[in-house]
């Protein structure tokens, strides 16, 4: 049987090779997570024995990577831990999709027997239970979370042992010479204070390693004394560009600075401050960060700076926005024809026999007007829907693109003030695309540059080749969209202006569906403006599909 042995441990791992060897089995060893699974990508083995707690990548990491690994998956994965042996480590170990948990030490006989016992086992390798990435960061870190308490309670134990070896030689001074043993228990002191600093150093500098979390660490004077690797990921700065800066200057926007300030100026240690707070990146945008501020101390219990924790939630609170503002645009567009059919219907309703016929007529075409806006309004949620769910659904063959587009854009109703010209290349190819798709995205743009140009103006369609692209321009001379808000307008329930006091009507889905239909066929949209000119889309779809 061939077994890789992962322990960084050289000792722990060389007994656990000697014993297993004496079964018969074949071993192969490994250091850490990153090696072991170079070794078993290489060599696949048929049987995987691993320590958790390890640099660059600990067992955890490493069993999530191999049960993701489609070669690596099948063969069993057990964790051999002396640090992880708590009932909540060996919960975590299985819903990552451990195949056992052994904790040490173990008597060679006694290991030999379990791994016989997986290795015989007429089951099949355990899959991971866990599907919701945010369970498994939330419970891992409570792992690491957890790990440092009981370096933290360690370490008081040792304090106070040294406190008691400290008093121990005090008492000793009446037999030896005070000065000598003075020094001596001062060297012993340091040199034990070291260590166990040099020790919380390094499994310190472990965790953050590892935790994708915003983790930064304030002295008095609110100068950077630690910065993660996870808030350098969350940021995009160094830890070298913020060490030993202020954290005001660096980090917070300056909008936001005074109300930190004061919040932090009247130190209460003990106290977990919970808020949001608002960070810098590199690239001069701006985080969430879901937080919470403790006030360090120092060894006599006075203020000494701030430890801030905290998760990056920016998206999330997109995400909710988004939500909101769909609400509110939805119930607008819903509740202006609804209360147009029910003021329409009452009217009905209160007419006089004589004015029935003269009346009913124009009533009813209201009625009809505003229902039809409003199975309008629900078709686009739907076909929104259904794009989410399973894609935009194509039947593409070789078309006349410049006869597709041009029947799409004369089915525009547009009125006197807004002329349409449209301009096709003689040599333009016949374009394998699905003709109906797109005449939808060149019936939205053309749709969007007349509402969009309130005051009139000319509407240009061209149609022609660029390279090995085909290109639909549809150019207006409305009003144009500022360059803070083009990022955003192929979003769904995103328009140009998304007040309650918006002029335009629509819920923002036209431009969603056009860029979901372009992406569909490999090409991709672009959008050129100027406020107060007027704006340009240009759709490009591959040629080589021809």
């Amino acid at each position: 049987m061939r077994i890789l042995v992962v322990d960084d441990d050289p000792s722990a791992r060389q007994l656990v090779e000697l014993i297993l060897r004496s079964g018969g089995h074949q071993i192969t060893t490994a250091t850490d997570g990153v090696q072991a699974l170079e070794i078993a990508r290489r060599e696949p083995p048929e049987l995987v024995i691993s320590d958790i707690l390890m640099p660059h990548m600990d067992g955890y990491q490493l069993c999530r990577l191999w049960k993701d690994d489609e070669r690596l998956s099948q063969i069993p994965l057990a964790f051999y831990t002396a640090s992880y042996v708590d009932p909540a480590d060996e919960r975590f170990a299985s819903g990552l999709g451990a195949d056992a948990f052994w904790r040490k030490p173990m008597e060679a006989g006694e290991l030999l027997a379990a791994v016989d016992a997986l290795i015989g086992s007429p089951a099949q390798v355990r899959q991971p239970e866990y599907e919701d990435e945010a369970v498994v960061l939330q419970e891992y870190n409570a792992r690491l979370v957890e790990k440092l308490e009981d370096k933290a309670r360690n370490l008081e134990i040792a304090n106070a042992e040294l406190r008691e070896t400290q008093e121990a030689l005090a008492r000793e001074v009446t037999v030896k010479t005070q000065l000598l043993e003075e020094l001596a228990a001062d060297v012993l002191v340091r040199q034990q204070a070291e260590s166990d600093l040099r020790r919380e150093r390094d499994f310190t500098r472990g965790v953050l390693e590892v935790a994708d979390m915003f983790i930064c660490i304030l002295d008095a004077a609110r100068r950077v004394t630690l910065f993660s690797t996870g808030a350098e990921r969350i940021t995009g700065m160094s830890a070298e560009s913020v060490l030993g800066a202020d954290a005001m200057d660096v980090l917070i926007p300056e909008g936001a600075r005074s109300n930190l300030v004061s919040e932090l100026a009247s130190p209460s240690p003990g106290r977990v401050l919970r808020q949001e707070l608002d960070v810098l990146t590199a690239a001069g945008d701006v985080r969430t960060i879901e937080c919470a501020v403790m006030w360090g101390t120092d060894e006599d219990g006075q203020p000494a700076g701030w430890n801030i924790f905290g998760v990056d939630v920016t998206e999330r609170r997109r995400l909710e926005r988004l939500r909101e503002e769909f609400v509110q645009i939805v119930s607008h567009e819903l509740r202006t024809p609804l209360t147009s059919i029910a003021g329409f219907a009452q009217l009905l309703g209160q007419l006089t026999p004589e004015r029935l016929e003269e009346q009913a007529p124009v009533i009813v075409e209201r009625l009809r007007e505003n229902t039809d806006r409003m199975r309008a309004l629900v078709e686009e949620l739907l076909e929104v829907n259904d794009i989410a769910a399973s894609g935009v659904s194509l039947s593409p063959r070789a078309v006349d693109l410049g006869d597709t587009v041009e029947r799409a854009a004369q089915s525009v109703f547009r009125g006197h003030d807004h002329p349409l010209t449209i301009e096709v290349s003689p040599d333009m190819p016949r374009v394998v695309c699905d003709a109906e798709s797109i005449g939808r995205v060149v019936t939205n743009l053309v749709d969007n540059a007349v509402k969009y140009s309130p005051e009139g103006g000319a509407i240009t369609v061209r149609v022609a080749t660029e390279g090995d692209e085909a290109i639909i321009a549809v150019a207006d001379e409305g009003i144009g969209i500022s360059e803070c808000d083009r990022p955003s307008i192929f979003e769904p329930f995103r328009q140009a202006d998304m007040s309650s006091t918006r002029e335009f009507e629509g819920i923002g889905l036209g431009l969603y569906i056009v860029r979901e239909i372009v992406m569909a066929h490999g090409g991709r949209i672009e959008v050129v403006s100027e406020p107060g000119v007027g704006s340009t889309f240009t759709v490009r779809l591959p040629l080589e599909h021809t």
